[in-house]
């Protein structure tokens, strides 16, 4: 049996060379004599062997503890002949000793220097380059962090902040009116209520229930903080984490409050709350388990289980990027009250507890269906990655539900039979409830112009102020037989309110392009509006609309086909025949003509191998000159000349003439979180920053304010508001010197167990478009680059740092996937994009030509920067990046980029062209839309 290292040191202390027959010392001097300590030594090697035999003979710990005081025992032998000997004997007995111990602990010592020897590989391969890499960033990321620029920006976003909770918590449940709450006094159960929830200067749900008047028990609040209380030295933080270790307890998880502790409670009100995080670890991959939040068996649902039976009213607060599995509430009819309140921030708690007091009247709306199960999705069904099996480290992601993403399916499914629909989802898309009553009324529509105008009339009936979501759906014209999907309704326009207090009302007024209605069609390769009738119908959630008899009809009397792009005037054509694999999608026609089952193992045709060699070795890309381009042309060219000038004006051309390669390269290739200053071109540093539910600077530790996430502003219904937000973060970015931020997300969340989830805004392209678009563009006008970032998705997140094909047909991209970042580009004036590390066929996101060139820039017309985001797998590939249309390579981590593109420059020269053009795009950006012009 082997032995852990102590004992086996211990043994080897304890181990002895006996004297044999060796030869006596001839004689009796200090020095012992060289014959002798190598004969003593030859004796050691060969009790070493011994040693290691027997020990690896040892069978059970019977035998084992018989080898060991074996050894002992001839410790003390050899011990008692040193005290026999001379000194000159006792030092080559010594000697012979160390030569034993050389011998048993060689494996030892081979192991040592084999780790000692890749320690050193990974220092002068990794541990270098990362060093130069901090080092760069370190020296760039200087701000400002004092003054009153910086207070004043930090006062107006923490109000910015509540403000958006306000209007962005949904208040997804209300039976028999309990909130707001009458009896002031309640009990706050459940670990995640005691938990910080942000960064900065937080208000803890406590606090803030009790500066709106509602007392919350102490005794179980002082049971929860003892149980949570962080050790404030070193020996309880290190028992603490071993512990946790041992015990292997998740983090997340609930403690079970005390018989004594429930009866105590019980006695202080019937009243309970408990707040639920459905929030993974960093950097945990999306799955079912992590937003299964509420399974048998789980802490929570223990706890939960007890409460409801104990109290006669529970408020359950979900805390979550977006929407989660619901059905376990359909188990407690105790559950009374279910509020929403998303990544809240640093003033969630704040505005939470002015809800529950009623001195907030919510007014958010879900941008998610939220079901029973998610088992129900096909969006989840086929988030499974596959893997190739004739492929080194290739996966597959297959968009099989088409279009039919959220409410598009369940309404198009399950909308008009009632029990199924129950069911299946617990709350609509759209659906929140308020402390008052409206009613809203379509009280014109009208389709002139190639422009649809309706008035929707919105009436406070109620007794309280409030503000009102004005939803706007369509239903359009279906034939299965044209091979074009469209979902039974889907949102047309929105609107939000004013603050309306009780009799008063408001004419909201909704106005969009007929062409919004069409759909893209493979056949025809652009837009058809299809001949017949659309209804349009407005309700308190899409469900509602759906089964609304109060609507509005016009007639499109014959089919018409949009060509063109409408702000640029390109062609249109079919892009994306490589992105689909040919395998079938969800239809209306059939629902169950597409198996979701996981496929797992997929066999890669010739066919596909070929494109993708083909794509790696550049042969679908831009083709550039094979020569290289003017260098160094004149050194006395500067950036600012050439302000508001066209994009193409020719004296572009001899600025960038003036350019030395290498200064191309840095330009481009070191873009993480910043651009590099060119001093002798006049082009200074730019600095970027993560902007994700607050500004977060890279390498530094000032307080910044803690925004809610973009599911909780996707959430207010209101553009208005959305628009203050860019203006708001831009103007605290700007105080702290920043240039750009990479935010918002203008994704589409896929489903529940999409990447990223909780950054993005909504289920709906439209929603999530314009929330984007009116962020994006106050951005712009603070002179703040907004990089928008996963376009144009971000669900291959589950296969973050592999290689992944995308397949996905042409309909579903561009009329879910593409079409928010298209009004975001269009209506924003977005200037900055960051693609996502999926992929989209065989292709990068960061390094697809069609995307990134011909949709991107020659459809819609895009003149700003795009960005690569963080290079994580070996199908990443920054040269190509550059060629097919990226701009600024993300990876801060990778210090030889700038050598590998110097030689591949010097092996194709057309690579120093798409650097041309990158730093064009970017000198153009900087100079026209940021403070540094």
């Amino acid at each position: 049996m082997d032995e852990t290292r102590s004992d086996e040191v211990t043994t080897a202390q304890d181990a002895i060379v006996p004297a044999g027959d060796l030869p006596a010392p001839v004689s009796s001097t200090l020095k012992p004599d060289k014959a002798t300590v190598k004969a003593y030594r030859k004796q050691a090697r060969a009790e070493g062997a011994q040693y290691l035999k027997e020990k690896k003979d040892c069978a059970d710990a019977a035998e084992n503890k018989a080898f060991r005081k074996k050894w002992k025992q001839r410790k003390k032998d050899f011990k008692a002949g040193l005290r026999q000997v001379d000194q000159a004997e006792q030092k080559a007995r010594k000697k012979g000793f160390r030569a034993f111990k050389r011998r048993i602990h060689r494996g030892r010592r081979v192991r040592n220097t084999i780790l000692a020897l890749v320690l050193l590989v990974c220092l002068v391969f990794f541990g270098w380059p990362s060093a130069q890499a901090y080092w760069r960033i370190r020296k760039i990321a200087k701000y400002t962090t004092t003054g009153s620029e910086v207070d004043m920006a930090r006062a107006s976003a923490y109000m910015l902040s509540a403000e958006l909770c306000d209007e962005g918590f949904v208040l997804l449940k209300n039976d028999d009116n309990l909130l707001p709450l009458e009896e002031t006094k309640l009990n706050v159960f459940g670990d995640d209520a005691y938990r910080s929830v942000s960064s900065g200067e937080e208000v803890s749900l406590i606090d803030a229930l009790a500066d709106h008047g509602i007392s919350a028990n102490p005794e179980l609040g002082n049971y929860y903080q003892k149980l949570l209380a962080e050790p404030d030295n070193l020996p309880g933080k290190l028992k603490a984490r071993i512990t946790a270790l041992v015990s292997r307890s998740e983090p997340d998880a609930w403690h079970m409050p005390d018989a004594s502790v429930i009866r105590s409670a019980k006695s202080y009100s019937s009243q309970a709350l408990l707040v639920l995080s459905a929030l993974p670890a960093d950097g945990e991959t999306p799955s079912l388990s992590g937003t299964q939040i509420m399974e048998e068996g789980s802490s929570q649902r223990q706890v939960l289980d007890k409460i409801c039976k104990e109290f006669e009213h529970v408020i359950l607060i979900i805390r979550s990027g977006g929407a989660v599995e619901l059905g376990f509430l359909s188990a407690y009819d105790s559950i009374d009250a279910v509020l929403w309140i998303g990544l809240p921030g640093a003033r969630g708690y704040s505005e939470l507890a002015g809800i529950l007091a009623g001195e907030i009247n919510p007014s958010g709306r879900t941008t998610d269906t939220w079901v029973s199960s998610l088992s129900s999705d096909p969006a989840v069904l086929a988030s499974s990655l596959s893997y190739y099996a004739n492929m080194s480290d290739q996966y597959a992601l297959s968009f099989r539900e088409g279009i039919y993403v959220g409410y598009r399916y369940y309404e198009s499914r399950f909308g008009t039979d009632e029990e199924a629909y129950a069911n299946h989802v617990m709350f609509p898309f759209g659906h929140g409830l308020s402390y008052t009553e409206f009613t809203e009324e379509l009280t014109a529509l009208s389709a002139e112009d190639e422009t649809v105008t309706a008035e929707i009339t919105v009436v406070n009936t109620g007794d309280v102020p409030g503000k009102d979501v004005v939803e706007l759906y369509c239903s359009a014209p279906y034939d299965a037989s044209r091979g074009i999907e469209k979902p039974s309704i889907e949102l047309a326009g929105f609107g939000k309110t004013d603050v309306l207090d009780p009799g008063e009302e408001e004419v909201v007024t909704i106005t969009f392009p007929m062409r919004d209605l069409s759909s893209w069609s493979l056949a025809n390769g652009c837009y058809l509006l299809e001949a017949g009738d659309y209804r349009f119908t407005v309700g308190k959630d899409v469900h509602a609309a759906l089964l609304s008899a109060d609507s509005e009809t016009f007639t499109v009397e014959e089919d018409v086909l949009y060509q063109a792009d409408d702000l640029t005037g390109a062609s249109l054509a079919n892009r994306f025949a490589f992105a689909s694999d040919g395998s079938a999608v969800l239809s209306r026609a059939d629902w169950d003509g597409v198996s979701f089952e996981d496929p797992r193992k997929q066999i890669a045709s010739d066919e596909l191998k070929n494109a993708l060699q083909a794509y790696r070795n550049g042969e679908t890309g831009p083709v550039y000159p094979t020569k290289q381009p003017t260098y160094e042309n004149d050194g006395n060219a500067s950036l600012s000349a050439l302000k508001d000038l066209a994009y193409d004006d020719e004296k572009w051309d001899a600025f960038l003439d003036a350019f030395k390669l290498n200064e191309m390269i840095r330009l481009t290739a070191n873009g993480a979180y910043h651009t590099e200053a060119i001093s002798r071109l006049g082009i200074p540093d730019s600095r970027f920053s993560e902007g994700t539910t607050g500004i977060h600077p890279i390498l530094a530790s000032f307080s910044t304010v803690s925004y809610p996430s973009e599911a909780v502003i996707g959430a207010t219904w209101n553009t208005a508001l959305a628009e203050k937000y860019g203006a708001t973060i831009a103007s605290e970015a700007a105080a702290y010197g920043l240039n750009g931020l990479y935010a918002p997300s203008a994704a589409v969340r896929r489903s529940a167990v999409s990447g990223q989830a909780g950054e993005l805004f909504s289920e709906d392209p439209l929603l999530s478009g314009k929330m984007a678009a009116s962020a994006v563009s106050a951005m712009q006008k603070k002179q703040i680059i907004a990089v928008a970032r996963n376009f144009p998705f971000s669900d291959a997140e589950s296969g973050f740092g592999k290689n992944v094909f995308s397949w996905i047909d042409e309909q579903t991209l561009r009329e879910i996937y593409l079409r928010p970042f298209e009004i975001l580009v269009k209506e924003g004036n977005g200037k900055g994009l960051m693609a996502s590390s999926a992929g989209i066929g065989v292709e990068q996101c960061s390094a697809s030509s069609p995307l990134l060139n011909d949709l991107l820039r020659e459809e819609w017309g895009f003149e700003g920067i795009v960005s690569t985001d963080l290079l994580h797998s070996s199908g990443m590939n920054p040269t190509l990046a550059l060629k097919n249309g990226a701009n600024l390579i993300f990876n801060p981590s990778l210090a030889s980029l700038d050598q590998v593109l110097e030689w591949e420059i010097s092996k194709d020269p057309s690579i120093a062209w798409a650097l041309r053009e990158g730093v064009h795009r970017i000198c153009y950006t900087l100079v026209n839309n940021t403070s540094l012009g």
